[in-house]
């Protein structure tokens, strides 16, 4: 059995203002629509999050093991357990999850929303006994939420 990693991760687009493409921009907006179109029942397995964030190749499902750990950060998509969107936080519109990842935190996935255009508030917890709480608004790294 895996350390599980318990994460709470909030999610929201940053500002036009910011220095991104437009490429980034569509690609951000495409994946905030999927994001925010996810199904999530307690009846049914949640979806597929890291793999509308960073999709895997079908040319690596034969080694999705290492493909996932390298990109994701973990071996398996997150399981989600509570998911929200709210459109009236102190920033802006955001969608915060709350879930599990086996062995460590995804900040392989995190650094990846960053880039293409997101702020990411991500605290963690792990059975293995770290700890961490990361907050990257409009590009920056900062300690504050």
């Amino acid at each position: 059995m895996p350390n599980i990693n318990n994460s709470y991760i909030e999610i929201s687009p940053q500002s036009d203002a910011c220095q991104i493409t437009q490429a980034q921009r569509q690609v951000r907006w495409e994946i905030w629509k999927k994001l925010l179109n996810m199904n999530i029942t307690s009846d049914e397995e949640g979806p597929d999050m890291f793999q509308i964030i960073k999709p895997r190749p079908k040319e690596e499902e034969d080694n999705w093991r290492e493909w996932n750990t390298e990109n994701w950060g973990c071996k398996w998509d997150i399981s989600i357990e509570e998911f929200y969107h709210s459109e009236a936080t102190p920033y802006k519109e955001s969608i915060t999850i709350v879930g599990t990842t086996p062995w460590g935190p995804p900040i392989p996935i995190l650094t990846e929303l960053v880039r293409l255009g997101f702020n990411v508030h991500h605290q963690f917890t792990s059975e293995a006994g770290y700890w961490g709480n990361e907050f990257f608004w409009e590009g920056e790294e900062s300690d504050n939420w």
